[in-house]
């Protein structure tokens, strides 16, 4: 399971650094355009992505109040993608030094709707990194509807061959 979530934690930095890239090819303005999508613009989207990844690292850390990045910060894309980066690596730091045991230990958290849970680590880990593939997902759709017509492929087995 640690080779996994290894695998798993490089590639999100990785696909997210592509994404970032193209990105921030555009105009500033289009980051912050209404588009038809789960969150109302580019750069919400990116940010939705660092806010669940942060709240799942303050959980794993035993947080008693989840700071939530964008009920705090109102940065320009370039920082989201430089908090996002950051926290992408400080998951990958995680995964390179987490144990298999650690893995399976079962660890508690509260939902950002009040529930508490119980479950092993490594769901909560491949939940995170699937997270990240959807939206990832989302933001191609919503760079082709902003005007990018060059765009990365994040795809997994891409990074595998690298």
């Amino acid at each position: 399971m640690k080779e996994l979530i290894q695998s798993l934690a490089a590639y999100n930095i990785w696909a997210n650094r592509q994404l970032f890239d193209a990105a921030l090819q555009l105009d500033p303005a289009l980051h912050e355009q209404t588009v038809p999508s789960s969150f109302p613009t580019l750069k919400a989207t990116f940010m939705h992505m660092w806010d669940a990844e942060s709240g799942w690292w303050q959980r794993l850390q035993n947080h008693e109040h989840i700071v939530i990045p964008s009920k705090t910060f109102h940065p320009h894309l370039k920082d989201v993608a430089n908090g996002l980066l950051g926290q992408n690596q400080t998951w990958l730091d995680w995964a390179n030094g987490v144990t298999e045991n650690a893995l399976q230990v079962h660890f508690g958290y509260t939902n950002t709707k009040g529930f508490h849970f119980e479950q092993p680590v490594w769901q909560m880990a491949l939940h995170l990194f699937n997270h990240g593939t959807y939206h990832r997902g989302q933001v191609v759709t919503i760079l082709r509807q902003l005007g990018l017509t060059t765009i990365p492929s994040t795809d997994f087995i891409l990074w595998s061959r690298a």
